[in-house]
């Protein structure tokens, strides 16, 4: 009779975990993305400061590097403050991508990454936008 309990305790235990994992996704995949957003967030206040400091965001091509280093590319800014030490990376070490939206767009610049595959363009991807 114990055996038998404890094997249905078992499989109460595993139904409970495959539960949890459709659920939550696998281990790991939650705490990244709340970084990824977390990160989003902190990146926004840095490009906004850049903004209040020059008067506007960095073009695409500058990119996030105008916030480690003064932009030799137009726009240049009058007067520029690093904002950071180094171009932020995701959880997966690859670089946050910027890009500038046009001007009648009042969200002004989308971040992106191509999440834990590193490939564009599919449902494991991250935008500011979303």
């Amino acid at each position: 009779m114990r055996r038998l309990v404890s094997i249905l305790a078992w499989f109460i235990f595993a139904g409970v975990c495959l539960f949890l994992y459709a659920i939550l996704g696998p281990p790991g995949a939650e705490p990244r993305s709340a970084r990824v957003r977390g990160d989003f967030n902190s990146i926004g206040a840095a490009l906004k400061t850049y903004k209040i400091d020059t008067g506007f965001y960095p073009s695409t091509e500058q990119g996030l590097r105008a916030l480690v280093e003064s932009p030799k590319t137009e726009p240049t800014p009058k007067r520029w403050n690093k904002i950071a030490d180094r171009v932020p990376t995701d959880p997966w070490t690859r670089e946050y991508r910027y890009r500038l939206l046009p001007e009648d767009d009042p969200r002004g610049y989308e971040l992106r990454t191509a999440g834990p595959d590193g490939t564009d363009g599919n449902e494991d991807d991250f935008s500011s936008l979303e």
